[in-house]
């Protein structure tokens, strides 16, 4: 793909020769995704050639891939010892080693369990709990209470770095403000869309938040919510969650009906 392609090295005073290079991409360029993508998607289609995988609107789903992470959907024991094999056949023939301390198996059911499952020379561990693009799934109802905690943790690590950060500024208000919106609510509010917040879970959120504005505003410790609300003129937990749930369910519908995310929300 390249040609004359040459590089030359320096550390301090010291530079190499000019000399050619034929393995890798240039640091940036725009056809290195491309190359991964070609890489990838000829994976998952071998995978999806197994026939297995979650049935969702009547349609077979094997596996998902997003940049460098794949989540591999089996329903039975021999369905996935085949897909761990096509992934070691696969390491082999293209020289692409799968990080056996990152892989691991979740299995969410116990029914037909493994004692354990290989891929190449690596055992992988079983887990009960999986985080997959910033999202924790748990075994068995596959509930999300603990990302729920999670960022329950998160909004109150975040008020804390506001708490240490505006107190020696000038204009709290404007620092503790954009720091607020700009890193708080994206934490305490992540994966939002998709989860089922109680109405005591919203409230420690918007206790937080309010902890947050009074610093703000330098006000006192009883100085009335209503106040500072009004004074603040930000959106409630209640009002953010209901405007991402709803912009994401606008979104879904607009999407394609062979979309997979379609198929599964009207599932």
């Amino acid at each position: 793909m390249y040609t004359e392609n040459k590089i030359k090295f320096k550390l301090g005073n010291i530079e190499t020769e000019w000399v050619e290079n034929n393995v890798g991409v240039r640091q940036g360029c725009v056809i290195s995704p491309t190359l991964f993508n070609i890489f990838m998607e000829e994976l998952i289609a071998r995978i999806r050639r197994l026939g297995g995988g979650v049935k969702i609107g009547g349609i077979k789903i094997g596996a998902l891939g997003y940049a460098d992470d794949l989540v591999v959907l089996t329903n039975t024991v021999e369905e996935m010892i085949r897909v761990l094999e096509v992934l070691d056949q696969y390491g082999k023939e293209w020289d692409v080693k799968f990080s056996g301390g990152k892989c691991k198996i979740m299995e969410c059911t116990d029914v037909d369990r493994r004692n354990q499952w290989v891929l190449g020379d690596d055992i992988l561990e079983i887990v009960n709990k999986y985080k997959y693009l910033g999202v924790e799934i748990r075994k068995g109802d596959g509930k999300l209470k603990g990302m729920i905690r999670n960022n329950e943790s998160k909004a109150g690590k975040v008020a804390g770095l506001i708490r240490n950060t505006t107190w020696r500024c000038s204009n709290k208000y404007e620092v503790g403000r954009v720091l607020w919106k700009g890193v708080g609510v994206p934490r305490c509010l992540y994966g939002a869309e998709v989860l089922g917040f109680t109405q005591a879970e919203v409230n420690k959120l918007e206790k937080v938040q309010r902890q947050v504005g009074r610093l703000s505003l330098g006000a006192k410790k009883y100085t009335a919510n209503e106040a500072i609300g009004g004074e603040l003129g930000w959106s409630t937990m209640d009002e953010r969650i209901a405007k991402i749930k709803i912009g994401y369910e606008v979104k879904i519908k607009g999407l394609e009906e062979n979309r997979w995310l379609k198929k599964v929300y009207e599932e």
